[in-house]
């Protein structure tokens, strides 16, 4: 069987926004200060995925979720926002661009095809 590529991965995902029954993040949401994020916007968004789940979670208790998110764990490979960016050469970047730059562009990572 064909595999679909990034662009029609990312669309069919991209479908599921604005449905109720789903819940969309962000790496950068959930990333937190130690990756190059926002601490406070860590925090929130687990308790917008518990609730989400029917779930309470209290502030304090996301805040110790939140701090073993990041670091001492397989969580997250890197864990660095942008750091794809370091790691493709300028042909990956090109056919990125060339394949899915538009995904890029429409979920707010570019603002156009200069990166």
């Amino acid at each position: 069987p064909r595999m679909l590529d990034i662009n029609q991965r990312c669309r069919a995902m991209m479908a599921w926004r604005g449905d109720p029954a789903v819940h969309v993040t962000f790496f950068e949401d959930l990333v937190g200060a130690s990756g190059g994020g926002d601490a406070g916007r860590q925090v929130q968004e687990l308790q917008r995925i518990a609730s989400h789940l029917g779930l309470w979670l209290p502030r304090k208790m996301a805040g110790a979720i939140a701090q073993n998110l990041h670091g001492g764990t397989e969580t997250f490979r890197r864990g660095r926002i942008a750091a794809s960016r370091e790691r493709m050469s300028a042909g990956q970047r090109d056919l990125f661009k060339k394949v899915a730059g538009d995904v890029l562009i429409e979920l707010g990572y570019e603002t156009g095809y200069n990166w």
